[in-house]
């Protein structure tokens, strides 16, 4: 079969928007973590401001550590999830939902849901 021209363009074209919506996550991400620690009250050079550099680092450090490792499980849980899916169906059966979840379970042990002192 013959490759199409606009076959590049189309996944150069699903690459950027892909990297568009990785973007608005840690956008996200990061409003996140200001809604939970700042007066949002107050204007934007006041909740950041350079006086406060070191409290600030040291607010944000461990939070997107912690947030990048739940990521990080997350995209294994996903491809581990994409790997299962693609060899159960190799072998000509069903994906079930149980297989899934343990799959899911094996690269994300914990639940992702809000902590605690986050609940409205």
């Amino acid at each position: 079969m013959a490759r199409d021209p606009k076959d590049d363009q189309r996944v150069y074209l699903g690459l950027g928007l892909a990297m568009s919506k990785a973007q608005l996550l840690e956008l996200a991400l990061v409003k996140l973590v200001e809604a939970q620690r700042q007066d949002l009250s107050l204007p934007l050079d006041d909740r950041w401001a350079e006086r406060d550099s070191r409290a600030s680092a040291d607010m944000w450090a461990p939070w997107l550590e912690a947030e990048s490792a739940t990521l990080q499980q997350v995209i294994h849980g996903l491809a581990r999830l994409r790997a299962c899916v693609e060899q159960v169906r190799g072998r000509g059966k069903q994906v079930e939902s149980a297989d899934l979840a343990g799959v899911w379970r094996k690269y994300v042990p914990e639940p992702i849901a809000p902590r605690p002192d986050c609940e409205p």
